[in-house]
């Protein structure tokens, strides 16, 4: 397979080779969370009977994702829906427990899940198909490498992004 080589000098620019797969994240690079990520984690919270205001949801999640969320935690764990499942909900936890809502039903975190899960709940950015239609004509194998949750591989089809079609394994 072709790497990457060195990079050739003409009339002082510099020509970078073409590459063979370009890894993209998934979540405020390909999508954000529409209307906000406070917005579709009440969503969730409100179909289980639980009313908090917006802005006080993005406070806490603002705080909780400063003091550090799973996605940063580099220990290394079994990489299962249930181990996914319970990371998400130990952020959540400490979403909801500084908004003095410690004592939530695990019913709820599936609730706050499910909303995340919708199409409806993520913008596309305008320019992401176009890029990705231009990528694929190319030749560019594509591939999402992200700390998204678990159901990320069926959003993505959800989203029509599904024409990356390459796992880690197809790369290889």
């Amino acid at each position: 397979s072709r790497r990457l080589g060195p990079v050739a000098l003409t009339s002082g620019a510099p020509i970078i080779q073409r590459p063979d797969v370009l890894f993209l994240d998934v979540g405020d690079t390909l999508i954000r969370a529409h209307p906000s990520w406070a917005g579709v984690y009440r969503q969730g919270l409100l179909e289980f009977g639980i009313d908090i205001d917006e802005k006080d949801l993005e406070r806490a999640l603002l705080h909780e994702t400063q003091a550090g969320g799973w996605w940063l935690n580099e220990e290394p764990f079994e990489p299962t829906e249930e181990n996914s499942l319970a990371r998400v909900i130990e952020f959540d936890r400490a979403v909801l427990a500084r908004l003095g809502r410690a004592d939530v039903a695990q019913d709820a975190f599936r609730r706050i899940e499910d909303a995340f899960a919708r199409r409806s709940a993520w913008y596309v950015y305008p320019d992401v198909l176009p890029a990705l239609d231009a990528l694929n004509r190319a030749g560019i194998r594509l591939c999402v490498i992200s700390n998204f949750v678990w159901g990320a591989p069926e959003l993505i089809h959800d989203l029509e992004l599904a024409f990356f079609g390459r796992t880690s394994e197809d790369v290889a």
